[in-house]
């Protein structure tokens, strides 16, 4: 059986105070609000008062797209799912039942409190309640905070949310450290709103965070990937990375032997400006690069470095082809900035024909026009023109024999057939050799004779 579908025009009209945000309510798509309201009516009509609420209502009062739609009221998870045929429970000893209509699914909620949290992320006791206030006291920030009655247009504000969305502010509901001891994941969430919609943090608010930082050590490794996905793609996310910084969460993300002494010597932030500014969108790799390398001097090892960064990719359990992609990024920029022409053209061209190459050139001109010596800038600049300008035979060169040739020419398998290939392949590189025939007598001038 499907939720009824009202003709979505067919509205009641909104109390006057509330006007504004009604015209808001109503540039949502017709389908998502006639969901909405068809859930509404359905517990209107057994005596419940149904509210959208959390993000949904904080996106409409913004006016910015909407993502998930979730419904809260005092109807328990039993008279849910008696009143909603196609609902089911997805966690209803925490009140929720997710209603399916003929659009998408809402997730249903029961007002509730909330009391404990041994393992960072679970309250120990729920206590369902009456009371949309106690409700709103559980929530993390004020702006999450909001209720909409989408029959009657109410906005219900019981934690002063509308003022801070006002000012830009985010802020928690009641004492930040309680908020971040109940969710470590809250931490992360203070410098994603704040990069996605470029507000300012509470008086304290990144003082508490701080304080608070241990309370990431329980947060899985897959929501602490998936809130860097977002921060990475949002709209502002160098505001996010100095959220991260201040608040010394970085290293607590990454894992030990990342924290920086001094916030304020802390490269990363300008870099990471410059960033967004080249490429509209900022990309998962490089914020992980920004994220591992502490203060971006490039001038420890990379093979001191690699295992660091490597063991703080898996920590955060970064799938094997990202991780391969990050460390190779993070190497060749460091590479870049110490190679010249001609001596290391082969190299170059290397580093630069991979999927990596065009975030390694941007990293290593960002990063020498802001710490490099007089002239580095403008030879990172050179290299990359050059490379631009190779044709494609010089890129990767097709001509080349491949490994079956050379062992018919008596090349064995194993590490001797991989450094002819390699050997070769430089030579054509360099434009030394641009035929296979130059090729095979190359290689019968420097190479080591067929066996």
């Amino acid at each position: 059986m499907q939720l009824p579908h009202p003709d979505p025009h067919d509205l009641p009209d909104p109390q006057a105070a509330h006007a504004p945000w009604w015209t808001h309510w109503s540039a949502l798509p017709p389908a998502r609000r006639a969901e909405v309201v068809a859930v509404a009516r359905t517990l209107a009509e057994h005596g419940y008062r149904a509210w959208l609420v959390g993000g949904a209502v904080r996106d409409l009062v913004l006016g910015h797209g909407v993502g998930d739609l979730d419904m809260v009221s005092a109807a328990t998870p039993d008279v849910a799912l008696g009143l909603f045929p196609r609902a089911r429970a997805i966690g209803k000893s925490f009140g929720i039942v997710q209603v399916d209509g003929a659009g998408e699914s809402i997730e249903l909620a029961t007002f509730r409190l909330e009391e404990g949290y041994a393992d960072g992320r679970h309250p120990d006791r729920v206590r369902f309640t009456d009371s949309l206030e106690l409700d709103a006291k559980r929530r993390d920030f004020t702006c999450n905070a909001l209720y909409f009655d989408p029959l009657g247009g109410e906005l219900a504000d019981p934690t002063g949310g509308m003022a801070d969305l006002g000012a830009g502010v985010l802020r928690t509901v009641g004492e930040p450290s309680e908020r971040f001891a109940e969710d470590g994941l809250r931490l992360l969430r203070v410098a994603r709103f704040l990069a996605r919609f470029d507000w300012q943090p509470a008086p304290g608010l990144l003082e508490a965070a701080y304080q608070a930082r241990a309370s990431l050590v329980g947060v899985s490794a897959e929501r602490i990937l998936g809130e860097f996905q977002r921060m990475a793609n949002g709209p502002h996310p160098a505001r996010a990375l100095w959220a991260l910084q201040q608040a010394g969460l970085l290293a607590a993300s990454f894992g030990a032997g990342q924290a920086v002494d001094s916030p304020a010597e802390d490269r990363r932030l300008p870099l990471a400006e410059d960033l967004v500014q080249l490429r509209p969108k900022f990309g998962l790799v490089a914020w992980m690069v920004l994220g591992l390398d502490p203060d971006w001097t490039g001038l420890r090892p990379w093979s001191e470095l690699q295992a660091e960064m490597a063991a703080g990719l898996e920590r955060l359990r970064v799938p094997r082809g990202e991780l391969a992609h990050t460390l190779a990024v993070a190497a060749g920029w460091r590479a870049l900035l110490a190679w010249h022409l001609p001596d290391d053209m082969a190299a170059i061209v290397r580093c630069l024909r991979e999927t990596t190459g065009p975030l390694v050139a941007q990293l290593a001109w960002i990063w020498a026009k802001r710490y490099g010596q007089p002239g580095d800038a403008e030879r990172v600049q050179a290299l990359r023109d050059w490379f631009a300008s190779l044709p494609p035979e010089r890129i990767r060169p097709r001509f080349l024999p491949n490994g079956t040739r050379w062992q018919a020419l008596g090349v064995p398998q194993g590490p001797e057939l991989g450094r002819c290939l390699a050997a070769v392949e430089t030579a054509a590189l360099e434009g030394r050799i641009a035929s296979e025939a130059e090729a095979l007598a190359w290689w019968s001038t420097h190479g080591p004779r067929p066996t």
